[in-house]
């Protein structure tokens, strides 16, 4: 199923994300290696992987969790999230990538935001549900 984010939706996320102080830190580990990962994500977290054959073409990290954008051999994205206190997992087809290094996954009235600096999660009914920084990233670009 093609999950789709109007701009009006990236827009307003954007700016309730700048009302609470939600902006961009100091330069991260973007583009280097991250232990424990290999061309298709983490190593030892299997909701946290592209799956059969896939590659991961954004890897993040944060204190609470693991993020994985994936791409098919029909150049079709999907999100892989991984939070790490239970081991609940979500995987969203169809991720919406802005440049530079911006992405959106939405399931249903949820939406994960992420970039090289920080990870969100927002509800359209309550707004911002969750806040982590980006400790490390690579890779945050479309394939």
């Amino acid at each position: 199923m093609k999950r789709t984010i109007s701009m009006s939706c990236a827009g307003a996320l954007a700016a309730c994300a700048m009302a609470i102080g939600l902006t961009a830190g100091p330069a991260q580990a973007h583009g280097v290696t991250i232990d424990d990962t290999d061309s298709q994500g983490y190593l030892n977290y299997p909701g946290a992987r592209c799956n059969y054959t896939n590659q991961a073409v954004t890897i993040a990290r944060t204190d609470q969790s693991l993020i994985v954008v994936c791409i098919t051999g029909a150049k079709r994205y999907y999100y892989k999230g991984l939070r790490l206190s239970d081991g609940a997992t979500i995987e969203i087809d169809d991720p919406t990538y802005e440049s530079p290094g911006i992405w959106y996954a939405q399931n249903g009235e949820t939406l994960y935001h992420f970039n090289q600096y920080e990870f969100y999660i927002s509800n359209s009914s309550v707004g911002i549900i969750g806040y982590e920084p980006v400790l490390e990233s690579r890779g945050l670009t479309r394939g």
